[in-house]
């Protein structure tokens, strides 16, 4: 019997060329009918092997038949994600970028919109180093636009004349556990609001100063900011969002808009809070994902990537400081430092709604409450929503050491355990 991970990417290969099978626990079915099939590819019946299929073939041309198909947008419950022609497909609730159809394969009219990402680490930027940072990521990002290579015209098209990129924050939880400040706090709000405003200040201020000297994007005429609408200007965000704390304006806004009315900006689009749920797990020194609560001090991550334990940063320091996730019956105080932040995105957030059911009597959620926290996330500004989280969920869990974290770092410094 072939290991399983080898018999799932088999399957996988055999779904793209048509032929159904399932992934038992004694190995890999396929349906007698099409088992001549898979003969005639090369597969060994003795070692499950595909010799032929796994052979790599070489395209030397793509031809326009003509042939139109529809395209069909979906929610797979489980996941969240679907295969379409041997393609795995996740969907992500941060970006929101224009899109148009291609007519054929290569069409230059067509657009395909793409992500390209990157964070920054409150855990080490300090608010006072933000604008050489933002500089340093947009310039990064932008010239990435021109060097790579696209798969096809509609995708480059996309890239190269509307120039979006989504760049975002981690380690936020950490942020707020070196301060002792809890989400929804109103203190918190204000100090995430201060962060936040001098982010996308020095986002723009970058794009314009790269604009400056090597032109605006081609599509800037499309975007807001050419209409010299501004993220702090009203109408621009649910004004509902300043009810929350007292949020006072720290940026010289309206030199800034002078600033691009003049030049333009290099980036139709700049900022997008990813969930960062990998990348947070190979920062140096650790991170908290994205803008997300710990969910435990110590926690038991798998996935296809990494699994292991992960501890939050400087847990023996911060370990009462820390806001914990599933200490919260409903996401309301999580939910209000989302809406302070999109306030200065200009993409979007995935944001999550997360509940602990042995907090709720008979450890029933009210539909109620979920309903209550929907709208409630509409009326200060959330664009989008991602999952729907209880403590019964996905491939992270609470460690068995978490009730005394001391005793399971094994070593001062926690590298032994871990």
């Amino acid at each position: 019997a072939m290991p399983r991970e080898i018999a799932t990417e088999v399957q996988l290969m055999i779904q793209t060329l048509g032929i159904h099978s399932r992934l038992t626990e004694s190995g890999l079915m396929v349906e007698g009918r099409e088992f001549k099939e898979l003969v005639d590819l090369g597969a060994n019946p003795k070692t499950g092997l595909i010799t032929k299929a796994l052979t790599p073939v070489k395209v030397t041309e793509v031809v326009d038949n003509g042939r139109t198909d529809d395209t069909y947008c979906f929610t797979e419950e489980k996941r969240h994600m679907g295969m379409f022609n041997g393609l795995l497909t996740g969907q992500c609730l941060e970006i929101l970028l224009p899109a148009s159809p291609m007519q054929f394969f290569n069409d230059p009219s067509g657009e395909i919109f793409l992500c390209t990402l990157a964070n920054i680490n409150m855990g080490t930027v300090k608010i006072e180093d933000l604008q050489r940072v933002c500089y340093n990521t947009v310039r990064y990002l932008d010239d990435l636009l021109d060097y790579q290579d696209y798969p096809t015209e509609s995708a480059r098209f996309w890239a190269t004349k509307r120039r979006a990129l989504g760049i975002g924050i981690n380690n936020y939880a950490y942020w707020l556990a070196r301060q002792s400040l809890k989400y929804g706090e109103k203190e918190a709000l204000e100090k995430t609001h201060e962060y936040m405003e001098a982010m996308q200040y020095w986002l723009i201020d970058a794009s314009a100063e790269i604009a400056k000297e090597k032109g605006r994007c081609e599509l800037f005429d499309d975007t807001k900011y050419s209409q010299g609408i501004l993220p702090c200007d009203a109408g621009a965000y649910k004004e509902d969002v300043d009810t929350l704390g007292d949020f006072e304006l720290k940026m010289d806004w309206e030199a800034l808009r002078e600033k691009v009315k003049e030049h333009g900006m290099r980036n139709s689009t700049l900022s997008a809070i990813p969930p960062s749920e990998t990348s947070s797990q190979v920062i140096k020194h650790g991170a908290t994902n994205s803008v997300e609560q710990a969910r435990a001090l110590i926690t038991r991550r798998s996935n296809k990537d990494i699994s292991g334990k992960t501890m939050v940063p400087e847990l023996t320091r911060l370990k009462n400081k820390y806001d914990l996730l599933w200490d919260h019956a409903s996401p309301e105080g999580y939910l209000f430092t989302i809406a302070v932040i999109q306030k200065w995105v200009d993409q979007s957030i995935s944001a999550n709604f997360s509940y602990n059911p042995r907090l709720w009597e008979n450890g029933d959620i009210p539909m109620s409450q979920m309903v209550r926290d929907l709208l409630m996330a509409y009326k200060y500004g959330l664009k989008t929503g991602y999952y729907h989280n209880t403590n019964k969920e996905s491939g992270i869990s609470e460690d068995e050491a978490q009730e005394n974290p001391d005793d399971a770092m094994g070593c001062e410094g926690g590298g032994c355990d871990v």
